[in-house]
């Protein structure tokens, strides 16, 4: 039987929300215990921006942000089962962008998730002397395969201009560990022992916009039958 890769999340911190961020593709959501507040990002020109942009509740004593990526752009910051009374000062920042603050938001009454939410809603204008290419997006998981010769795929989004090539070429650090093809096919490699390394996009319009994700490789599993019994 095949065994699926294992998806585990480097930065415990970060997690996918599945139930406090049920909303379009174009938000970014922080959750702290059962207050949260789902910010929708839009550039000046109406386009969804979310992705890459950071989400930061302002308050004394609390340390709690969120990460826009992937197509869904949903992320949550977890502290736990605390309910962090508001109200707060809400940030949102992106690279090559102006940053926006929304003072004294206050989060309703309500269960963790959709129903204890308060919603914003923020425009960020691009800085004059931004550059063509601004930014990779990397979804921020650590990838672990409990074996060699398992395949899993991965994605990047490159925040650039129209017209602008949104392609990336794809880099592992160590080929002894992982391989990836230019569509963002992941293969662990079948080793003896464990090993770690980095994949890394680079925007092809300028390979010096780049992000990274961690894969850790098992040793191989001989009962498995995809590696060569040593």
């Amino acid at each position: 039987m095949r065994r699926a890769p294992i998806l585990i999340l480097l930065a415990s911190s970060v997690f996918l929300s599945a139930a406090g961020c049920s909303d379009p593709a174009d938000l970014s959501c922080v959750d702290v215990g059962i207050p949260s507040v789902v910010a929708t990002v839009r550039a000046a020109a109406g386009r969804a921006t979310a992705r890459g942009a950071t989400v930061t509740l302002l308050k004394p004593g609390v340390d709690a942000y969120g990460y826009g990526y992937g197509d869904s752009l949903r992320v949550s910051v977890d502290m736990g089962d605390l309910n962090v009374p508001g109200p707060f000062d809400v940030s949102v920042t992106k690279p090559w962008y102006t940053s926006a603050t929304v003072r004294g938001v206050e989060p309703p009454e309500g269960e963790r998730g959709v129903s204890g939410a308060a919603r914003i809603s923020v425009t960020l204008a691009l800085e004059p002397n931004a550059p063509a290419v601004r930014q990779v997006v990397v979804p921020p998981f650590g990838y672990s395969f409990g074996d060699g010769n398992i395949q899993d795929s991965i994605f990047a989004a490159v925040e650039a201009d129209a017209g602008v090539s949104h392609a990336v070429v794809w880099q592992s650090r160590d080929t002894m560990v992982v391989r990836i093809t230019p569509d963002g096919t992941l293969t662990s490699v079948c080793r003896t022992s464990p090993g770690a390394a980095y994949v890394v996009a680079s925007a092809v319009a300028d390979t010096t916009v780049r992000d990274s994700v961690g894969v850790s490789v098992y040793a191989m599993d001989p009962a498995a039958g995809r590696c060569p019994v040593p």
